[in-house]
C-alpha cells in the first residue's frame, strides 16, 4: 500500500503590529518513508483551485520556516533549492478541540514541549479519522496546484519584490533614483502603493477563499456527524479519549511506530464508518422512496382540494339562498321572543296567583293541623301474627287515612293480649285527625303531606312543625331520622332543608333571590342553650318585639338574645350544623327508651326573598321542633338528674296543654309565659303562623294509657282555632 504525500499546512503569519500574512507551505514526503501516515478518505471536499502566494508586507523580515522553495522564488525572484535530503516531519493531525495556533507562530512544537505533552496511546474515534481524511485531501489539492508550476502573477506597474521585502521597479533592479528626482521617486512610490494594493486585494481574496473553504469543511463535518447519528452515543463516550489522543498525536509526530499503530486503528474505524455510511445511504434511499410516495399523495390531495373548492362555490351559492331564508326566520324569531316575554310576564302573574291560592288552601285546611303517626313494633317488643305484616299492630286499627281506633282489652294476660291470641271484654276509642300514617308509612310519604307548609315559608309565612308524644314513640325519628347511610330514612328536618334550597334554585328563573340563615337551640331544664355555639353557658333570654304589619295588624316577633345565626347557601352547608347540634343535645337512657331526648330542640330557618323583576319581597320562618317525650316517672325509673329532667319536661308539656286549652276556650289571657317552651312558640300558637303537629303513638299495650292521653291532647289541638296567618311582605 503506497504512502500518500504529506498534508500541506496553510498558515497565516505576520510581524508585530502588522496585518496577517498568508503563506502556503508545502512539505514534501520523502520517498524513504514509503507509506502514508493517514488513510485516504473516500470522499474529498472541494478546495480552492489555486492558492496565491502571499508576499510579506513591505519592509518586513521573513523567517526561514515561513516559505517553501516555491514561495521564496515568487517573492525574491530567485529559485532556492529546497533541502530534500532532510527527512520530512510526520503529517499534522486535524486540529479538533484545540485552539488554533496564532498568526506568525510555528505550529510544530519543540522537542521539550513534545515530551511534556505526551498523551496516552489510545484508539482514535471515527470523528478524528474523518477530520484527518479531509485535511489530507485539502493538502493534496494545494500540492497539486503547486506542482503544476504556476507562478504568481506579476505585480502591477512592472514592480517586483526582493527578498528583503523592498519594492524595485521592473527592469531597473537595484537602481535608485537621485535625491533631487522627487517626481520620479513619487512615481516609484505610487507604483509601489498600487502594487501593494494589488497584493492586498490578492491576500484578501485568498483569505476569503480560505475562510470559505474552512466553512465548507465545517459544513462537511457537520453533515458527516448527522449521517453518523447512530454512533453519536459511542463518539460522545470516547470524546475525552479522542481529544487526549489528538493532543498526543500532534506532540509526538516523530514517533512513527505509535502513529503506525494508530493508523491501523483508524483504518478499522474507517471500515466501520464506511459500513455505517452504506447503511445511511440505504436509509436515505428508502426516505427518497417515501418522499416519492408523499409527493404522489400530495397530488391526490391537490385534486381533492380542487374538488372541495368547486363544492365550496356551490355551497356559497346555496348559502346565499339560506341567508335570505335566515332573514325571514330572524323576523319570526323576533316575534317569538316578544311572545315569550309576554308569556313570562303572564307566568310571573300566575306565580303570584299560585301563592295566593296555595295560602287559601292551607287556610281552608285549618291553621293548626294534626297528623297522627303510629310506629311499628320492634322485634324486642313482642310478636305479631305475620312478621312481614308491619301494619299488623294489636289494639290499633285505621279504616281510612283520617281515623285511628284503639281497642284496649280489659282482662287477660298482657303478653297474650298483645299477640292477639286471647281477648275478653274490650272498649274502643276513636280519634279523627287531618292525616293518620300507618306503621308502614315511609318518611317520604310523611314529608309529602307537609311539603306544602314548607313552601309557605318560602312564600313569606311563619311555619311551625313540631312532634309531640310519649317517650319512645318515634318523635326524633320522624323529625331527624337517619341523616347518613340511609337516605330513605331521613327525617322531616333534612328533607325540608333540601326542599327549601331546591325550590329557591328553581325560583331564580322567575326573578327570586333568597337569603337563608339557620339556628338550632334546645330548652333543657327550663333554660335555653344554643347547640351551634361553642360556649353553651352563654345566657339567653326570650324577647318579644311588638310591631305592626300590613293593615295595622299587630305582629309580635319572638327572638332569643345571644342566639347564633349561620348564613347558609346550600343544603351541604346545613348538614354539618345538624351533626354539631345532635352531638351537643342532651340525651339519656331510661327504662322507657334507650336514647331518650331530655330537652326540646328547635331548628329554625329564616328565609328572606326578593324578586328583582317585580320588586316584591317577603320574609318567612320555618320552625321544626322535636319535643321531649312525656313519661310516667314511676315507669321510667328516673332518679337524681334524670328525675329533675323528667319533671321539667312534664311541666313544660303541661304548660303547652294549658295554652291550647285557653286558645280553644277563647280565654282573654293565654299563659304563654308559664314555660320557656310556650313562650318560644307564642307566634306559632298565637295566630301568626301556620302550625302542624305530629302526634306520635307507641304500639305497646303497656303504653296505651299514655297513647290515649297524647291522642286526646292532639284532638284538642286539632279543634283549636288560632286565626289566620299573615304573610310578611315589604
Amino acid at each position: 500500500m503506497s504512502e500518500a504525500p504529506r498534508s500541506p499546512l496553510i498558515t497565516l503569519n505576520g510581524g508585530d503590529g502588522q496585518p496577517p500574512k498568508a503563506v502556503a507551505a508545502v512539505k514534501s514526503q520523502t520517498p524513504a518513508e514509503g507509506k502514508s501516515r493517514l488513510p485516504q478518505p473516500q470522499t474529498r471536499l472541494p478546495m480552492p483551485s489555486t492558492l496565491l502566494p502571499v508576499p510579506a508586507r513591505y519592509g518586513a523580515t521573513k523567517r526561514k520556516q515561513d516559505f517553501t522553495p516555491e514561495v521564496s522564488q515568487a517573492v525574491g525572484g530567485k529559485k532556492r533549492k529546497a533541502d530534500t535530503a532532510r527527512a520530512a516531519p510526520p503529517p499534522k493531525m486535524p486540529n479538533i478541540g484545540r485552539r488554533t495556533a496564532t498568526a506568525g507562530t510555528a505550529t510544530r512544537p519543540g522537542p521539550r514541549a513534545t515530551a511534556a505533552a505526551k498523551p496516552p496511546v489510545g484508539r482514535p474515534t471515527a470523528a478524528s479519522r474523518a477530520v484527518a481524511s479531509r485535511g489530507t485531501a485539502a493538502a493534496k489539492t494545494c500540492v497539486t496546484a503547486r506542482s503544476t508550476g504556476a507562478k504568481p502573477a506579476p505585480k502591477a506597474g512592472g514592480m517586483t519584490r526582493s527578498n528583503s521585502g523592498s519594492t524595485i521597479p521592473k527592469g531597473a533592479p537595484g537602481k535608485k533614483r537621485p535625491a533631487w528626482d522627487l517626481k520620479g521617486r513619487i512615481e516609484d512610490m505610487e507604483k509601489t502603493m498600487r502594487s501593494m494594493k494589488s497584493e492586498k486585494e490578492a491576500i484578501t481574496q485568498q483569505k476569503e477563499e480560505i475562510t470559505q473553504h474552512s466553512e465548507h469543511i465545517q459544513q462537511g463535518l457537520q453533515t458527516l456527524q448527522q449521517e453518523n447519528a447512530s454512533l453519536k452515543q459511542r463518539v460522545q463516550d470516547r470524546e475525552a479519549e479522542v481529544r487526549d489522543l489528538q493532543s498526543r498525536i500532534r506532540n509526538l509526530e516523530d514517533d512513527v511506530e505509535r502513529v503506525s499503530r494508530q493508523k491501523k486503528t483508524l483504518e478499522r474505524e474507517r471500515d466501520e464508518l464506511e459500513s455505517d455510511l452504506q447503511t445511511s445511504r440505504q436509509t436515505c434511499q428508502g426516505l427518497k422512496g417515501t418522499i416519492a410516495q408523499q409527493a404522489a399523495a400530495q397530488e391526490g390531495i391537490k385534486a381533492e382540494l380542487q374538488l372541495s373548492k368547486s363544492q365550496l362555490e356551490t355551497t356559497n351559492v346555496a348559502l346565499q339562498g339560506e341567508s335570505k331564508r335566515a332573514d325571514g326566520l330572524q323576523e319570526e324569531l323576533a316575534r317569538a321572543v316578544k311572545k315569550v316575554e309576554e308569556q313570562h310576564v303572564q307566568l310571573q302573574q300566575a306565580e303570584t296567583d299560585r301563592r295566593v291560592l296555595h295560602n287559601t288552601i292551607q287556610e281552608l285546611k285549618g291553621n293548626i293541623r294534626v297528623f297522627a303517626r303510629l310506629r311499628p313494633l320492634l322485634s324486642a317488643e313482642g310478636t305479631v301474627a305475620d312478621n312481614n305484616a308491619v301494619d299488623d299492630v294489636p289494639h290499633f286499627d285505621w279504616h281510612d287515612g283520617n281515623t285511628l281506633e284503639l281497642d284496649k282489652a280489659m282482662d287477660g294476660d298482657p303478653n297474650e293480649t298483645m299477640s292477639g291470641l286471647r281477648r275478653t271484654e274490650s272498649q274502643k276509642a276513636e280519634f279523627n285527625f287531618d292525616r293518620v300514617f300507618a306503621p308502614s308509612s315511609s318518611q317520604a310519604e310523611v314529608f309529602e303531606e307537609i311539603s306544602q307548609l314548607v313552601q309557605s315559608a318560602l312564600d313569606g309565612y311563619n311555619v311551625c312543625i313540631f312532634a309531640y308524644g310519649q317517650t319512645g314513640s318515634g318523635k326524633t325519628h320522624t323529625m331527624e331520622g337517619i341523616v347518613e347511610g340511609n337516605p330513605e330514612q331521613r327525617g322531616m328536618i333534612p328533607r325540608a332543608v333540601e326542599q327549601v334550597f331546591h325550590t329557591a334554585e328553581q325560583l331564580k328563573t322567575k326573578g327570586w333571590e333568597y337569603k337563608i340563615t339557620a339556628s338550632f337551640l334546645e330548652i333543657y331544664n327550663e333554660s335555653l342553650r344554643d347547640l351551634l355555639d361553642s360556649k353553651p353557658d352563654k345566657k339567653m333570654d326570650i324577647k318579644i318585639n311588638e310591631g305592626r304589619g300590613r293593615k295595622d295588624n299587630k305582629t309580635n316577633d319572638v327572638h332569643v338574645t345571644n342566639q347564633v345565626f349561620v348564613d347558609v347557601t346550600s343544603e351541604a352547608e346545613v348538614h354539618p350544623l345538624l351533626k354539631k347540634a345532635n352531638k351537643h343535645r342532651a340525651v339519656a337512657a331510661t327504662k322507657c327508651n334507650d336514647r331518650s331526648s331530655r330537652s326540646h330542640s328547635v331548628f329554625q330557618l329564616r328565609i328572606k326573598g326578593e324578586n328583582r323583576l317585580t320588586s316584591e319581597s317577603c320574609s318567612g320562618m320555618l320552625n321544626l321542633i322535636d319535643l321531649a317525650g312525656s313519661e310516667p316517672i314511676k315507669k321510667s325509673g328516673s332518679q337524681g338528674k334524670q328525675l329533675q329532667e323528667a319533671q321539667s319536661i312534664n311541666k313544660s308539656l303541661s304548660a303547652l296543654s294549658l295554652v291550647i286549652t285557653a286558645l280553644s276556650n277563647k280565654d282573654p289571657h293565654i299563659p304563654y309565659r308559664n314555660s320557656k317552651l310556650t313562650h318560644l312558640l307564642q307566634n306559632s300558637l298565637g295566630g301568626n303562623s301556620k302550625t302542624l303537629m305530629f302526634v306520635n303513638v307507641s304500639p305497646q299495650e303497656e303504653h296505651l294509657g299514655e297513647s290515649i292521653n297524647s291522642l286526646r291532647f292532639a284532638t284538642a289541638v286539632n279543634q283549636c282555632n288560632i286565626g289566620t296567618a299573615q304573610k310578611k311582605v315589604k
